[in-house]
């Protein structure tokens, strides 16, 4: 596929800022994790901190994802952009980001809890929503309806591209876990304490970059999805004309 190559493209020419990026949000974030993994609250249940765990995550990825969508539509349009520039359209658009998302989570949640396949559906019906926050500047419920209508006859492309992206980071980070945890032990090497923390937090964050290439691939679905109807509409302009121009001719036949 050709997203995937274009998406490999992006992502290395770009590596170094989408790896400072990552770190800048996500490590305070896995140290957090890994600090409520290793030492729990004793008062909290298991599925008390998953909850917990994985809220986290839904509350910190629009900044990196912000700014590492500006950081690609720069790049598309050939401007470069600054680590700084980068990041501050990820705090400026947090709040949009979080707030566009809402209404879709909560028609993705229910719609997988009673049947799987329409959850998947409207998962992929809004995967442009955070390309529009950030480059649109849209906002509130508008991201929602415009991704809904963006993603027609891309279903099957956004489903295959994230299917690939999401297997490949599952076991990326399976690979990781199991490898590390077998080399350390092969070397009788024990890590504890703070140590453990910041080492495993450190290792997340590979996981995190690679991560990055599913919002790349899904920004570059919907960047191709409106040069395809800007040149649509170019060409209809030039029918109009043309018409108009055949129009003119048959009233004016001598001239």
């Amino acid at each position: 596929m050709n997203i995937i190559k274009e998406t490999y493209s992006v992502f290395k020419q770009h590596i170094i800022l989408i790896f400072l990026i990552t770190i800048s949000v996500w490590l305070p974030v896995n140290l957090l994790i890994n600090y409520l993994v290793d030492y729990p609250m004793t008062y909290a249940s298991s599925s008390n901190i998953m909850t917990i765990l994985s809220n986290l995550g839904v509350f910190f990825r629009p900044i990196s994802s912000g700014a590492i969508l500006y950081l690609v539509y720069k790049s598309k349009i050939g401007e470069e952009v600054s680590y700084s520039q980068a990041m501050k359209i990820g705090f400026r658009k947090w709040l949009p980001l979080i707030i566009a998302s809402i209404i879709p989570t909560i028609i993705i949640g229910l719609t997988s809890i009673l049947l799987f396949i329409p959850g998947i559906y409207f998962a992929i019906k809004y995967s442009f929503i955070d390309s529009l926050v950030v480059i649109e500047d849209k906002h509130f419920d508008t991201p929602r309806q415009d991704s809904f209508e963006l993603t027609t006859w891309k279903e099957w492309e956004i489903l295959g591209t994230t299917a690939l992206f999401l297997v490949i980071n599952y076991l990326l980070a399976l690979g990781l876990g199991h490898g590390i945890a077998y080399v350390l032990e092969f070397l009788n090497i024990h890590i504890v304490g703070f140590e453990r923390i910041l080492f495993y937090s450190l290792t997340n964050i590979i996981v995190d970059v690679q991560f990055s290439m599913l919002t790349i691939s899904l920004f570059l679905i919907y960047w191709n999805k409106k040069k395809e109807l800007m040149e649509m509409e170019s060409f209809e302009v030039l029918l109009c004309d043309d018409d108009n121009l055949n129009e003119s001719d048959e009233e004016n036949p001598n001239e």
